[in-house]
């Protein structure tokens, strides 16, 4: 007898609909684990194809590093493979020999893979493995404690400040919060160390001559080294928690059920406890799992300011030594990592928020995951002919790119006309928004932190006491060798007696110009993909949308040393770099209105008059998205200068142009023994000037133009909270992307 006969009407309903909740979260698992084993198989592909295409020959390298003489070049390159094909052996292919035309680069790298073999590092000649797994525990520790500390900390600030919101309190906490969210994570590092030099250690992982064999001695002697790389890893992220802790409850405190605590009696306190902090988590969980590749980046900045010999710092080295297998076990397994941390959290919605949307079909199917598990064999034939196919794919999308480039060139001459009809829209919305913004203080004060900015860069050559011709040519003394400061250098000399005022001000320049520069190209490239993505929908969006996703899975700064390092030093290159990189959430922002645009009456209209999608786009939707594309401009702007910076502090900026991050890096190098805080302390200040402004700017132009980050309790002018929670969200809004591919 079946075990429904043994159940009541009101037992079978209810077993049917747990029956019905465990199919639905099976089935949404599914496809998330079949997606992320997707990305997995993309990111294996982008990770041996980018070591290809960017130029310079690693045997070739290596023996310009003296290593071993040009008669021994092919052998080298036999020995690791170098003589293959990329990817297929075409005559052999011709011929009917499909093992021997499949023997490349490519399938040995997939079988080494599948094997758990990295290779060989072409410096060492170690197994790359073997490399790793040194280095990973030592980066997991970092970044294990600053993750720790930044949770604690940055969720305790958040829940205090949502508490007591609109209180002088709050207002602090979010002044910090801004203010620390705009320092650049090396720059804080050399503070630590100016600040703690014979205090704490400052470099190293521990003290030279113990071993861990020694116990409880090398343990504490480890601890006493990771405070500072600790903290200087972590203040970032305490403020990204704390933004997003605090929004998060802020917005909890807005719905039904917290009206009905409070007509029930419950005081504030209990209403946090009870109810706002579980259901606040959501978003929490979202930027711990994407966080894991933006720290990655920071960790390569800590590692390098304290010598701490992990991860980032063997990508680092890895990147000038163009030792390709170190460099591609190092991607793959920070990529997998962090795909298996948005797996994670993934499973953790399921588990925190009910009202997850998890079924693909009709609401309440109880087959759905049957039916996936029936496509199976069809999904894991096309995962084979994406894997087998892609390669060729990308490399003929490769050779297209002269023509793709010369089209581009025709397009830019466009650029006048359309500039000026986007003026003209720009100019309405400002006029619209402008009686708000004057009702923000300190929006009014990042503007004016901007404009003093500006004008120092403009007016230049009449500030700056000294030109970039004269200080080039100045004769100095010893004495003049990294002065203090005094009447005749006001910030003092560097290390070449030069004076560190004019450099800064004729940094502002370039800082601005790859901030603005950058920050446009990206602007554009994530208009053109959200806009598309969101007004054609279906197969263009989730193509356009995964790869987002991909993007958002390599770390952004590693990525960026090794580009740079092979395409070569200069400013052309760090914009577009930078502007290549940056332009993700821009379009998630634009494609998610445009999804919204599209559906409104006047739109439908003009689609049954016949209008064009084109014109559609351009006439109707486009001007709607304007303010908010120029609203995120401004804060890719911020992100960009700081990026430029850290290029730049890490070695791969333009040493022909003074720029503040190369001031940094400079003064780092030369400066930082001898304690010449007046060469380290004003441009990194200066970094945080500008990107503050950029900060304050940028997020109260969000919140008047983004309906859905309006908070209106939280805009009382004469409290000054319309700090709102805006900022360097490259990190911090991945709540809002995982709320977007959850409803998907």
């Amino acid at each position: 007898m079946i075990l429904a006969d043994h159940l009541s009407s009101a037992e079978t309903t209810l077993f049917s609909g747990i029956m019905g909740d465990f199919m639905q979260r099976g089935d949404y698992l599914f496809r998330k684990f079949t997606i992320a084993l997707l990305t997995l198989m993309v990111v294996i592909v982008f990770n041996f194809l980018l070591f290809r295409i960017l130029p310079g020959d690693p045997a070739k390298a290596i023996i310009a590093r003296g290593r071993m003489n040009a008669a021994t070049l092919e052998r080298m390159r036999v020995q690791f493979g170098l003589n293959k094909p990329v990817w297929l052996d075409a005559e052999k292919f011709r011929d009917g020999d499909l093992s021997g035309a499949l023997d490349s680069q490519f399938t040995a790298y997939v079988s080494n893979l599948l094997q758990g073999n990295l290779g060989i590092s072409f410096v060492n000649k170690l197994e790359v493995g073997e490399i790793l797994k040194d280095r990973v525990w030592k980066t997991f520790l970092l970044l294990f404690t600053g993750e720790i500390v930044a949770i604690f900390l940055g969720s305790t600030l958040g829940v205090i400040a949502s508490w007591r919101r609109g209180s002088k309190i709050d207002l602090g906490i979010l002044i910090w919060g801004l203010f620390t969210w705009s320092i650049p994570t090396f720059f804080f590092g050399i503070i630590l160390v100016l600040l703690a030099r014979g205090t704490l250690p400052t470099g190293m992982m521990v003290t030279v001559g113990l071993k861990p064999e020694d116990g409880l001695v090398y343990w504490m002697d480890v601890a006493k080294h990771l405070v500072l790389p600790t903290i200087a890893l972590g203040i970032g992220f305490i403020s990204s928690y704390m933004m997003v802790m605090r929004s998060s409850i802020v917005e909890v405190l807005s719905e039904d059920y917290i009206l009905t605590a409070k007509a029930k009696g419950l005081n504030s306190f209990q209403i946090l406890r009870d109810h706002a902090l579980k259901n606040a988590m959501l978003p929490m969980v979202t930027l711990l799992a994407l966080s894991l590749a933006y720290t990655v980046g920071g960790a390569i900045q800590i590692e390098t300011v304290f010598s701490w010999p992990g991860l980032g710092r063997l990508i680092f080295d890895s990147v000038g030594k163009q030792d390709y297998p170190v460099l591609q076990g190092a991607f793959l397994l920070i990529a997998v990592s962090v795909i298996g941390a948005n797996f994670l959290a993934d499973v953790l919605y399921t588990m925190l928020d009910p009202r997850v949307k998890m079924a693909s079909s009709t609401s309440g199917s109880q087959t759905s995951l049957g039916k996936t598990i029936l496509t199976i064999p069809k999904s894991l034939l096309a995962l084979g002919v994406f894997v087998l196919g892609c390669p060729s794919a990308l490399w003929n999308a490769l050779q297209k790119l002269p023509k793709a480039f010369l089209q581009f060139g025709e397009w830019i001459k466009r650029i006048p006309t359309a500039l000026g009809r986007l003026l003209g829209r720009l100019w309405a919305a400002i006029k619209t928004g402008l009686p708000t913004f004057k009702q923000k203080p300190m929006a009014l004060v990042g503007l004016v932190m901007l404009s003093f900015a500006i004008f120092v860069a403009v007016f230049a050559p009449l500030i700056a006491p000294h030109s970039p011709e004269e200080l080039a040519v100045i004769r100095v003394t010893a004495e003049d060798i990294l002065a203090p400061p005094d009447a005749d250098h006001l910030l003092g000399t560097d290390d070449a007696g030069k004076d560190v005022l004019s450099q800064l001000i004729y940094g502002a320049r370039i800082s601005l110009i790859v901030g603005f520069s950058a920050s446009f190209m990206s602007l554009i490239i994530g208009t053109v993909a959200g806009m598309t993505a969101g007004y054609f929908g279906g197969r263009v969006d989730t193509l356009l949308m995964r790869v987002v996703d991909f993007l958002m899975v390599i770390p952004t700064l590693p990525l960026m040393l090794v580009i740079i390092s092979f395409w070569g030093r200069g400013l052309d290159k760090i914009i577009m770099v930078i502007g290549l990189l940056y332009w993700t959430y821009m379009a998630r922002l634009v494609r998610s209105q445009v999804i919204s645009i599209k559906e409104r009456q006047y739109v439908l209209r003009a689609k049954a008059l016949g209008a064009s999608d084109v014109r559609i786009v351009v006439r109707h939707i486009f001007p709607q998205v304007v303010p908010l594309i120029i609203a995120q401009g401004v804060l890719d702007t911020s992100n960009a200068i700081i990026a430029e910076s850290s290029l730049a502090f890490l070695g791969l900026g333009d040493p022909t142009q003074v720029s503040w991050g190369m001031m940094l890096s400079f003064g780092f190098a030369r400066a930082i023994s001898r304690e010449a805080w007046w060469f380290l302390l004003p441009p990194g200040f200066a970094i945080v000037w500008v990107s503050l402004s950029l900060v304050l700017i940028g997020t109260a132009l969000e919140e008047i133009f983004n309906p859905r980050l309006k908070t209106h309790h939280l805009f009382d002018a004469s409290k000054m909270v319309a700090l709102g929670t805006g900022g360097r969200r490259q990190e911090a809004r991945g709540m809002e992307l995982k709320a977007e591919g959850v409803a998907e």
